[in-house]
């Protein structure tokens, strides 16, 4: 037994040997582990410079979250603390800025009204524009415009206002060629104009037809202004000229001139006028007709 302890203490320390050497080779062949870095908080070049060093092939996902600014980590997936090995994947999500706002219904509101409702979403008034609009009253918003459309935008954004002026003045037109009252009344009705007749003698345009507007044409007024187109009655009646004791030849002239129609002579025509039907002085319309008298009996 006294030979024999030498060997039993070298196998113990063969076999020994023999395990340590397996743990190491096992160890060896295991993967490194790295713990991913805390990088919450950097700009994104700074993070990537800190990952890349740690051999971690990095993804990037946009994000927007509360209390942080556009280019700044907000957390790693997985999460900071967490062993992966070199060259496995690390997503880096980074800040593109506060959430974003809806940009509110700003239209028919006054500009004061608007301007706080904007400053209530986060954002700011920016330029305002002055148009005519058809529909929305004098010193109300049109619409609120945004860049590019936008209906969501970043916290203290611009927004710049069309207010409207209230519908556009009018130019009065002119007087329909036909004369028509239908025709007249429809092209102001059109213009938003508000036509009324009135009526006057013309000695040159027939009753029914249109004289004229008033406002003349080419006047600016406002939406809604009234009108007047004046319709014709045609000549203004007139009294009957004293013709007696002229021939019937001047007589009818004078007559004539005056815008009756002689339809006759009574009696004979070289005779001066005895009288007249109507007679002189009485007040009848344009082109009544008139019988001249020389004689009181016939023949």
């Amino acid at each position: 037994p006294a030979r024999r302890w030498p060997w039993a203490v070298l196998l113990i320390a063969l076999v020994s040997a023999a395990v340590a050497a397996g743990v190491l080779a096992w160890q060896g062949s295991q993967p490194e582990l790295i713990a991913v870095p805390d990088v919450t908080g950097l700009p994104r070049a700074d993070a990537v410079a800190e990952l890349a060093d740690d051999g971690f092939v990095l993804a990037f996902a946009d994000v927007r979250e509360p209390g942080t600014e556009r280019g700044e980590v907000v957390a790693t997936q997985p999460a900071a603390g967490t062993e992966l090995e070199v060259g496995e994947s690390l997503t880096v999500f980074v800040s593109l800025g506060e959430p974003l706002v809806t940009v509110p219904d700003v239209a028919g509101l006054t500009v004061t009204d608007a301007t706080a409702r904007l400053e209530d979403a986060g954002l700011e008034l920016g330029a305002i524009r002055m148009v005519n609009d058809e529909q929305v009253a004098e010193g109300l918003v049109v619409e609120g415009v945004t860049p590019g459309g936008a209906t969501q935008l970043e916290p203290g954004t611009v927004v710049d206002l069309v207010i409207s002026e209230g519908p556009r003045d009018r130019v009065v037109p002119e007087v329909p060629v036909s004369g028509s009252v239908d025709e007249a009344t429809a092209a102001l009705t059109d213009l938003g104009l508000f036509p009324s007749v009135t009526r006057a003698y013309s000695e040159a345009v027939p009753a029914g037809s249109v004289i004229a507007f008033e406002p003349t044409p080419g006047a600016i007024v406002p939406p809604g202004t009234n009108i007047s187109i004046v319709v014709s009655d045609g000549p203004e009646p007139r009294v009957v000229p004293a013709v007696i004791g002229l021939d019937v030849l001047e007589a009818q002239e004078i007559l004539e001139n005056a815008g009756f129609v002689v339809v006759d002579v009574q009696g004979p025509p070289n005779l001066p006028v005895l009288a007249t039907d109507p007679p002189a002085g009485e007040t009848h319309a344009f082109g009544t007709e008139i019988v001249i008298a020389t004689s009181l009996t016939a023949g």
